[in-house]
Formats: C-alpha cells, sequence, structure tokens
C-alpha cells in the first residue's frame, strides 16, 4: 500500500460470462510467500500442446512440512482456431507458470491470514487521497493507451457512463489493467467479453458488412 501502482498491481479482475472474477496477483502471492518465510516455490512447464500450454506451481512450507503442486493450462491458439507464432507461446507460457505459482502459494499459506492486507491495497489503488474525478480521469488515461474510449471503458464494468464509476468499478478496471499487464488476458479479449450480448454488439451485428469485411471473412472460414 505504499503507492497506487504497487497496490495495484496486488490483484486482478476479468470479465467472464458477465461477470468479473477477481482475486489476487502473481505480484501480491510473491510479497506473501517472501514475507511468510521458510517457504519455497518455483514454477515451469510440463506440456506444450498443440492448443493448450501446461504449467505447474508448487510451494514447499518448511516449518510446518507442508507442500502443494498445481497445474494450469492456458490456450494458445486465437478465436479462429490458429495456434500462437512462438513469441505468443512463450508468453502464454510465463502467464501460465505465474498462474500456477500464486494458486500453489495460496494452498500453502491460508489467504484468510492476510485477506485484510489485499483489501487495503485494493483500497490503495485507486488513491485515498484523490477525488471522484481524479480517480476517474486516471483510469481514463490508462485504457486511452490502448485505444479505448470512456464508453467502452465504462462497458468493462457495467457501467452507462463516466458518472456511475464509483470506487468499486475503479478498483475493478484497476484489476483488469494488472491482468493484462500481468498476460492473463489481453485488452481484445476483456473488450469481447464486456461488448458481447451489449445493445452496441448487436446493432454492429446487424449491419451489412462491407465487401473487403465479407471477403476476409470468407478467407477467414476458408470459403469462397
Amino acid at each position: 500500500t505504499l503507492d497506487e501502482e504497487t497496490a495495484g498491481s496486488m490483484f486482478y479482475a476479468m470479465p467472464r460470462e458477465g461477470r468479473t472474477i477477481e482475486g489476487p496477483s502473481i505480484r501480491f502471492a510473491e510479497i506473501v510467500g517472501s514475507a511468510w518465510t521458510n517457504l519455497r516455490y518455483g514454477g515451469r512447464i510440463v506440456a506444450i500442446e498443440e492448443r493448450h500450454v501446461t504449467a505447474q506451481g508448487a510451494a514447499f512450507d518448511l516449518e510446518n512440512n507442508l507442500a502443494c503442486t498445481v497445474e494450469a493450462k492456458r490456450r494458445i491458439t486465437d478465436k479462429h482456431g490458429r495456434r500462437y507464432s512462438d513469441d505468443m507461446i512463450t508468453t502464454t507460457s510465463q502467464a501460465a507458470i505465474s498462474i500456477a505459482l500464486r494458486n500453489a502459494i495460496f494452498r500453502v499459506v491460508p489467504f484468510a491470514l492476510v485477506k485484510d492486507v489485499y483489501e487495503e491495497a485494493r483500497a490503495a489503488s485507486i488513491g485515498k487521497g484523490k477525488t471522484m474525478a481524479q480517480r476517474r480521469q486516471a483510469a481514463i488515461d490508462v485504457f486511452a493507451k490502448w485505444g479505448v474510449a470512456p464508453d467502452k471503458m465504462c462497458l468493462l464494468v457495467a457501467k452507462a457512463s463516466m458518472d456511475d464509476l464509483d470506487d468499486d468499478a475503479l478498483i475493478k478496471l484497476r484489476g483488469i489493467v494488472t491482468a493484462i499487464r500481468d498476460g492473463e488476458t489481453t485488452i481484445d479479449e476483456v473488450l469481447r467479453e464486456a461488448l458481447a450480448g451489449s445493445p452496441a454488439a448487436e446493432a454492429e451485428a446487424k449491419e451489412p458488412k462491407g465487401k473487403l469485411a465479407t471477403l476476409t471473412e470468407k478467407l477467414e472460414n476458408g470459403s469462397g
């Protein structure tokens, strides 16, 4: 909680099927692991298949003689089923290792013991001394770097306008930023999840497609 940037990296948030999945990040797990002492932990890739990569995380509390290993699987194909490039597979593999390692640490260290610290970090991430206008503007500035307009940013947390963004919504937006930076998701995936089923997406789907868009779709589907 020393500064907003550090506090914001302690948790993640991701839109999924109409709800937001939230939790502690790998950065928070690393700090907890360091402060817990007598804890050994690590992660590695155990399999790279055609469509998925599998990572394994392990944590061993030497004092309490408690050990745990956890596996995490990540997709390495895009929405069209095409396999990622080597660089993207490497990036996805690193994200999978982080997820597996985080989950292993919190299987060994009871999360209930650090929940208060986690909640304090969430609150500190949006700036306790800032006005609501300043907090909202800070969120706009971050998402603008990814080309996301304020109206679409509001859709990420199911809010109609900037005036509806409260502290809880701003914390979720900060968590989304962490998830993207940690490689757990991408801005395109986040927007796709948030816009699915929205009036804007439905209206766009009903619009007649131009010749170029139609040709591109045919080529992607292997027809035409």
